[in-house]
C-alpha cells in the first residue's frame, strides 16, 4: 500500500513539473544491511567462554554444527556428564554435546539426538533391548529393573532370552521375555526350583521347604526323587520330590 501511494505521489509531481516546467529529483530510502553477530571464543583461567557481540553467553550455544553449554558464570562444560534441567548430558573434552553411544569412565551410555541420555529405563536400540540405570548400561550381569523383575545382560549389554545365566555363584533361567523364571520349572524330565525370595536364583545343593513340604536339590539344581544319600544318611523322596522319610 505504501509503495502504491509513493508511486502515485511521484506521478502527480511529474505532472506538475511538466505543467510548470520545474524539474525535481526523487530520493528512495533503502534499509541498512543487517550486520552479522560477532562471535568469539575466549580461553581464560583454564576455562573456555563464548561471546556474542562482546557479551559472555550462558546456557546452550550452537556453533560450528555442535551444541555447547555454558554455566551461569560463563564457563563451558566439558569432559564429563552433567545434570541440566532434570536431564543428563555428556560433553566431550572439546565441550561438544555428545549423542549416540558414549563410553565414559569404563561404562557405556546412550544419548538421544537431543543429547539427553537414557537415565533409568528400557530402550530398544537397533534390534536389541538394553537397560540403563543412572544413565549407565547394564552389561554382563544379572540385574533387577525398576519394576523388580530380574534380567540378564550379555557382554554387549543386549538382554538375554531363553538361556541359562550364571553370576556370583548362582544360576538363573531367562525366559522368552528376558525375565528370569520363578518358582517351579521343568526341563526334560527334571524339575528345578527358582527362589523368588532369592532374586529368582535356582535352588541348588540344599534342602528347601516349599509350601510346607521339604525337598532336596542337587548341586546341579535338579530336584531329588527316590532314595538319596545326603551327608552319609539315606532319605526317601516321592516321585513329586516330597521328602517321605
Amino acid at each position: 500500500m505504501v509503495r502504491s501511494l509513493r508511486t502515485k505521489a511521484v506521478a502527480v509531481l511529474a505532472s506538475l513539473a511538466l505543467l510548470t516546467g520545474v524539474g525535481f529529483t526523487t530520493n528512495v530510502l533503502t534499509a541498512e544491511p543487517a550486520q552479522a553477530a560477532s562471535t568469539e571464543w575466549v580461553y581464560s583461567g583454564g576455562y573456555w567462554y563464548y561471546k556474542i557481540n562482546g557479551v559472555y553467553q550462558t546456557e546452550w550455544i550452537y556453533d560450528g554444527g555442535k551444541w555447547y553449554y555454558f554455566q551461569s558464570d560463563g564457563r563451558m562444560l566439558s569432559n564429563n556428564r552433567y545434570l541440566i534441567d532434570g536431564k543428563v548430558y555428556y560433553f566431550s573434552s572439546s565441550g561438544a554435546m555428545q549423542t549416540g553411544w558414549i563410553y565414559a569412565d569404563g561404562y557405556w551410555s546412550y544419548a538421544y539426538s537431543d543429547g539427553s541420555a537414557i537415565y533409568t529405563s528400557w530402550a530398544k536400540i537397533g534390534n536389541s533391548w538394553y537397560y540403563f540405570r543412572d544413565a549407565v548400561m547394564m552389561q554382563d550381569r544379572v540385574f533387577v529393573d525398576h519394576n523388580n523383575y530380574v534380567y540378564g545382560a550379555s557382554a554387549s549389554g543386549a538382554i538375554l532370552y531363553n538361556t541359562w545365566v550364571t553370576a556370583q555363584g548362582k544360576w538363573w533361567y531367562m525366559g522368552s521375555t528376558g525375565a528370569a523364571w520363578g518358582d517351579w520349572a521343568r526341563f526334560g524330565n527334571t524339575w528345578y526350583y527358582f527362589d523368588r525370595y532369592d532374586g529368582n536364583a535356582m535352588v541348588a545343593n540344599t534342602w528347601k521347604q516349599i509350601g510346607g513340604t521339604w525337598y532336596f536339590f542337587y548341586s546341579s539344581g535338579a530336584m531329588a526323587t527316590g532314595w538319596v544319600k545326603i551327608d552319609g544318611t539315606w532319605y526317601q523322596f516321592s516321585s513329586s520330590g516330597a521328602w517321605i522319610g
